[in-house]
């Protein structure tokens, strides 16, 4: 979202801004993108090849300041940790976020270890947020 506050949120969307016009909307996918770079070409640095097994291998030793928060690749299925948010959009068109748990998640992208208590909302924890 591109109201979060962190100064990793703040530089990306002002970059981006900066780049693409204050009008273009910040996307999860330039998000992402943004910070798979920087965790691949940390990886290649370390490495000092291109070679996809290497890369791959190294990339599980990096966590990334991502401006959603600090992400890393899960050894188990090459995903990464990621932080959920839910936002409403306000007046100006902007998410406002509702829901944080401040934790980051592990990624399950085939979603084969879940149930209905996966998403249910603890109410306690939205009063605290």
């Amino acid at each position: 979202f591109e109201t979060l506050s962190s100064q990793a949120a703040r530089r990306f969307v002002a970059s981006f801004k900066a780049r693409y016009g204050e009008d273009a909307p910040v996307t999860a996918c330039a998000e992402a993108a943004y910070f798979q770079v920087h965790l691949a070409m940390r990886a290649v640095a370390k490495c000092g090849s291109d070679d996809p097994e290497q890369v791959l291998g190294n990339m599980r030793d990096f966590e990334f300041d991502a401006p959603q928060g600090r992400v890393r690749v899960d050894p188990e299925n090459n995903h990464t940790y990621l932080w959920p948010r839910i936002a409403r959009v306000d007046g100006m068109g902007r998410f406002q976020i509702v829901w944080n748990p401040g934790v980051r998640v592990k990624p399950d992208p085939y979603c084969v270890v879940q149930s209905l208590d996966d998403w249910s909302v603890d109410e306690q924890q939205l009063i605290r947020s």
